[in-house]
């Protein structure tokens, strides 16, 4: 049962709760913010950030549309409501992702709320981060299972 339990200890690196705080802090001037995306996007179709494939551009389209279609009517991003936050900065995480071609580096932040409380928080994880903490869990469900400590259906044989 000790092996079994040292699975589920070997988590990834800690969640970034603050990720979502400090990107609303450093790009809190919307104006400022969709100009430098526009600039960006501009350098995209010029080939300056090398060459992309039509899914790529596509993406990255999208993401530019969801970011602007967000902050439309804002003048901070503060103003935004937590969610919305969220949307913006994971659609600019996956535009830098795909620009930069480094897709496992993704900060991906989703909201939750924890038992006992109806106040909403999130966390931020990287691909990796996620894929590790899903292999840790198929591994100790894995090592449960192999000794007998949960069954299908919960009917256990020998015990």
């Amino acid at each position: 049962s000790g092996q079994v339990l040292a699975v589920a200890d070997q988590s990834p690196a800690p969640s970034d709760s603050g990720a979502v705080d400090r990107f609303v802090q450093n790009k809190a001037d919307v104006g400022v913010f969709l100009d430098e995306l526009v600039h960006t996007m501009s350098r995209v179709k010029a080939g300056e950030l090398g060459s992309m494939t039509a899914a790529e551009l596509s993406a990255l389209e999208s993401a530019h549309q969801r970011i602007k279609t967000l902050l439309q009517g804002h003048q901070l991003t503060s103003e935004l409501p937590p969610e919305d936050r969220i949307s913006v900065y994971n659609a600019q995480q996956l535009m830098q992702a795909i620009i930069r071609r480094q897709p496992y580096e993704q900060q991906i932040c989703a909201a939750y709320t924890q038992v006992g409380t109806r106040i909403s928080k999130y966390e931020c994880e990287s691909w990796e981060n996620r894929e590790q903490r899903k292999r840790n869990g198929q591994e100790t469900t894995r090592r449960l299972h192999e000794n007998g400590l949960i069954c299908p259906d919960s009917l256990c044989q020998g015990g």
